[in-house]
């Protein structure tokens, strides 16, 4: 996998292991999409939207779209077993260490290993919308 494509050691943001609640107040409750924190994720032209839902120390959940023709960069990784929920369209999701794609359709979901390189792109004519978990 070409490095230039791999970003530097993530900076944690603030947000991260306490949205909506910090650790010492988690509770059940209900996150509305207005309650989400909007995102974009990526460089350049190939940014992304995102947005968090909810981040506690065990579980992270957000959401991304990618308009058609496009995809997210740079690569991505996490120290934790990723999820993917198509909610709409289909998104190819490439690992560049292995050169393994796996197309995945509107109402699947594609189970990502803990620390594996990964791109999503949409190569088709509708926006693709992705549910994520992470642990």
């Amino acid at each position: 996998m070409s490095s230039e494509n791999k970003p530097a050691a993530p900076s944690i943001p603030a947000w991260f292991g306490r949205h909506p609640l910090p650790p010492e107040e988690l509770r059940p409750c209900v996150l509305r999409r207005q309650d989400a924190l909007p995102r974009l994720y990526g460089i350049g032209a190939n940014k992304v939207p995102t947005c968090v839902y909810v981040s506690t120390p065990k579980i992270t959940s957000s959401g991304f779209h990618v308009p058609p023709g496009k995809y997210f960069e740079p690569y991505d990784i996490h120290g934790g077993e990723e999820v993917y929920c198509v909610a709409s369209g289909v998104a190819t999701v490439f690992e560049p260490d292995t050169g393994r794609t796996h197309r995945v359709s509107m109402g699947s979901i594609c189970y990502i290993p803990r620390e594996v390189w990964h791109q999503t792109y949409n190569f088709e004519d509708s926006q693709l919308s992705v549910i994520t978990f992470f642990a």
